[in-house]
């Protein structure tokens, strides 16, 4: 599953990344967010409308960015929310996982909008 939807690079997945993630299940408290998502079980929606009303609710500036090795269903789901009125979108390198392999391109993407948008 990491290299076919988290991340776009299966050279990433290294044993330290997987020593490290299987760590995280293993602190006090876990509660195994990973399965969670992947299973829906984080979903506050059941609809994709409602998830689109919830969007198109909030007045402050959006941004959705979207990674060039983003499995087809979620890029479906970015395209959607980019496509919105007030919503800017951009796009990376890496998948659903791009905060974690590419961090300097989601920064250079982040500290622009958050200028923009943020006030002092």
């Amino acid at each position: 599953m990491m290299s076919r939807h988290v991340y776009g690079d299966a050279a990433f997945i290294t044993p330290d990344l997987m020593q490290a993630k299987r760590h995280t299940t293993q602190a006090p408290g876990a509660r195994f967010a990973s399965a969670a998502f992947v299973t829906g079980g984080l979903d506050p929606v059941q609809q994709r409308t409602d998830w689109l009303d919830l969007v198109e609710s909030v007045t402050m500036a959006k941004l959705a960015i979207a990674g060039q090795q983003t499995p087809p269903k979620s890029k479906a789901e970015i395209d959607m929310l980019s496509a919105m009125a007030g919503v800017q979108s951009a796009q990376t390198s890496g998948s659903l996982g791009m905060v974690e392999e590419c961090p300097e391109q989601i920064l250079a993407v982040l500290l622009p909008f958050f200028k923009q948008h943020l006030v002092d």
